[in-house]
């Protein structure tokens, strides 16, 4: 059956706002309001339940329908949905049509050519082709545009209102913002939509009776000529009538070319409703007799009946229905060691019917033996060679020659071989020197390995490699256990416990873009070691390269004036800069630090006196 897939979703939609605008206005009257549910109410895809009091959609109880089989002989779901068939999905293709919005894609059931299921959204690229479209890689859908343009006006049809897509040729609709109109009488019997301004001229009212086409059903406005509609919904169809409006789907029969049947009748099947076609009783062959039964087949539909003869069978040897004598030879022979003959059907009777020798075939020689078949009742006798074959390694009966290779190999740590059939015989045979294929030979030797201590490591695994050149073999190859990532300037590193193999890797742009690495941790803001100062302040600069933060920026701490021949200076007890200047003298004294200009020299000066 076909299914309208905008329909669908909008009656969804208003669903949603209608429980909203109502249930709003409940529970602002009472926080405390208990829900009471609803019978089951459902769609073609899912079912819920509302508040029978408030109106809100019960959330808990939405969900998509489970379907499995009743004893009507189609597919129901505990709110009441039936299907005649489940879901077969045609996965050799995907469609996208009107029914979907092209919003989506779907796989169509084999069956019905609907959309049951593997729903899936559009899969476009990232850039247009060369005409400007974008097109869908799965469907091939094109569209010139992947974000829909929402029109500001509202688009306004009989049961709602909704934005549409401003794009030429998209027909999309906006169903996040599509609502059902919300009416306000203005007088003259004329209603207006408080909304979008959509105008009627009656109140609606629904008639009692469904209104349908071949899609959908639903109930049409009382007001001549209104389109408004309440409880839309699509067509449920079960053995060609749906359950809820009684629409009938108009049908053609197209019978199954295979016969159902049961233990009287024969018929055929229609694929899309219950009616059969050539329905008629059995056309029986003749009984036919076994041992314990007798059966017979319908020659049109190949039906077979069985039947215990009856005690009759047992009592006279002979079944009244079928004529079975149990007298006569069983399919399965019986032997011994030198004859062979079928027993008899009838229990109880010892007669043995075509007794006979066997007829052998010839024989057979095998390491220790040789045997021969019975060509008619497959009796299997088997002998020693004896001591013929021992002694000249050949069988005077069969012709066995126990001379030969084995199929087994032997092997020592440098060659292999095959032993020879014959028992006590100590040639070898195909005795060759050992060919070490990654490690083993093919005659299953394999070569013992001396393995390093030191550990072999690339960037995922650490291992114990085999120290003879050109060999692969390792042992105890595992994954690293790493460390925790330990930031430092530009990037972080770990290191495995194991192995002691270090992985580094760069920061990345968070760290130069946030001062912090979202993997280690590592926060480069900070304040550096280092003193920066000017002639007024001293400060820390940030560890973080082109950040100008200044960090315990204060000023400076200044010792005592320390004089030095025609200046002073002083140092900063914090960050340790000097400070220079020359004296400020007065009457020979510096005012700044107290130097004095006058006094003795230590150099001593003289004249002739």
């Amino acid at each position: 059956m076909r299914k309208h897939w905008l329909t669908a979703i909008i009656m969804a939609a208003l669903l949603f706002v209608q429980a909203v605008v109502v249930c709003g206005g409940a529970l602002a009257e009472s926080e405390g309001h208990v829900h009471t549910p609803s019978d089951w109410k459902h769609d073609e895809f899912e079912h819920w339940r509302v508040c029978t009091e408030c109106g809100e959609m019960l959330w808990d109880e939405r969900g998509a329908h489970v379907l499995k089989a009743n004893d009507r002989g189609t597919y129901s779901c505990v709110c009441g949905y039936e299907e005649d068939h489940l879901y077969d999905p045609d996965t050799t293709q995907w469609v996208c049509d009107e029914m979907t919005l092209t919003e989506i894609h779907y796989q169509p059931c084999k069956i019905c050519g609907s959309h049951h299921g593997n729903i899936e959204e559009h899969v476009y690229p990232e850039s247009p082709d060369s005409d400007g479209n974008y097109v869908c890689a799965k469907c091939g859908y094109k569209r010139s545009h992947i974000e829909h343009k929402w029109s500001n006006e509202w688009t306004a049809v009989p049961n709602e209102h909704f934005h549409v897509c401003e794009y030429e040729g998209c027909n999309v609709h906006d169903t996040e913002t599509a609502a059902a109109h919300t009416w306000q009488e203005i007088g003259n019997g004329t209603y207006i939509c408080t909304t979008c301004g959509y105008e009627i001229d009656h109140e609606h009212e629904a008639e009692t009776d469904w209104t349908y086409n071949a899609d959908n059903h639903w109930h049409a406005c009382t007001h001549e000529g209104c389109e408004w509609n309440a409880d839309f919904g699509v067509h449920i169809i079960v053995n060609g009538k749906c359950i809820v409006c009684e629409y009938e789907k108009p049908h053609e029969h197209n019978w199954k070319a295979e016969w159902k049947y049961d233990a009287t009748n024969h018929w055929h099947e229609c694929e899309g409703c219950d009616v059969k076609d050539g329905e008629a009783v059995h056309d029986w062959t003749d009984w036919e007799g076994t041992a314990t039964s007798h059966t017979r087949e319908c020659t049109v539909c190949h039906y077979v009946e069985s039947v215990d003869h009856g005690q009759d069978v047992f009592t006279a040897g002979k079944c009244d229905i079928c004529g079975f004598t149990m007298h006569g030879a069983k399919n399965e022979w019986k032997y011994d060691e030198n004859k062979h003959w079928h027993e008899c059907l009838f229990e109880g009777c010892t007669e043995m019917l075509d007794k006979a020798e066997h007829d052998w075939t010839d024989w057979e020689g095998v390491a220790t033996g040789h045997k021969r078949e019975c060509k008619v009742c497959h009796y299997v006798e088997s002998v020693d060679h004896g001591e013929d074959v021992y002694n000249a390694g050949k069988c005077d009966i069969c012709g066995f020659t126990m001379h030969g290779a084995q199929d087994e190999w032997k092997y020592d740590e440098n060659t292999h071989w095959h032993e020879c059939k014959f028992d006590g015989c100590t040639e070898k045979f195909d005795e060759k020197d050992h060919v070490i294929i990654g490690g083993k030979c093919k005659c299953g030797y394999e070569k013992k390995h001396d393995y390093s201590d030191e550990w072999s490591y690339d960037e995922v695994d650490h291992w114990h490699a085999c120290t003879e050149e050109g060999c692969n073999w390792t042992k105890d190859q595992a994954e690293h256990d790493w460390t925790d990532w330990e930031g430092v300037a530009t990037s972080h590193k770990r290191e495995c416990k194991v192995c002691h193999y270090v992985e580094s890797v760069d920061h990345g742009e968070d760290v130069y873009n946030a001062g912090k690495c979202d993997i280690c941790g590592f926060t480069m803001h900070g304040a550096q070691d280092e003193w920066k100062n000017d002639e007024t302040n001293h400060w820390h600069g940030c560890k973080f390269d082109g950040c100008e933060e200044k960090y315990n920026e204060a000023e400076h701490t200044w010792g005592e004036w320390i004089a030095e021949g025609t200046f002073h200076e002083r140092e900063c007890t914090v960050c340790h800069r000097v400070q220079h200047e020359n004296h400020d003298l007065t009457d020979g004294k510096c005012d700044i630090c107290g130097f004095t200009m006058h006094g003795a020299q230590d150099e001593w000066k003289n004249d002739e006196h």
